[in-house]
């Protein structure tokens, strides 16, 4: 059996946005414990052993649960790509690229209209 394009799941979108998500919060997170751990150290007498268990502790969950989301949506894909059900048809397939073809002609069709509309412009602003 030949395969052809599967079909793009919500669920699978969601979590790949959710895990993206967790990693930003996870890097801002990790900025901010860093700017603490330079204000305490500067105030207290800290060891370089407590501020990375300190820092471990604090980001590590957030990246941790991100692999997860992100594990759980790569496996959903998998999963979806078992069943032939989840491939677009060849009819279903052509129809998209014709969808696409027809939007990026009414594209260009727009874009020479404005270029038409510029090029008019600026000869009458070269006329005066």
């Amino acid at each position: 059996m030949e395969k052809g394009t599967l079909r793009t799941s919500k669920l699978t979108i969601v979590l790949y946005v959710i895990a993206a998500a967790i990693v930003v919060y996870g890097i801002y997170s990790t900025a901010s414990v860093v700017s603490y751990i330079n204000t305490e150290t500067a105030s207290y007498d800290i060891t370089m052993a407590d501020a990375f268990n300190y820092i471990v502790s604090t980001v590590l969950n957030y990246f941790v649960y991100a692999l997860l989301i992100f594990v759980a949506a790569v496996i959903n894909n998998g999963v979806r790509a078992l069943n032939p059900a989840n491939y677009l048809s060849e009819a279903e397939v052509e129809a998209k690229e014709a969808e696409k073809a027809a939007k990026n002609a009414v594209r260009s069709e727009e874009i020479n209209k404005e270029e038409i509309a510029k090029e008019k412009a600026d000869d009458e602003a070269t006329d005066k």
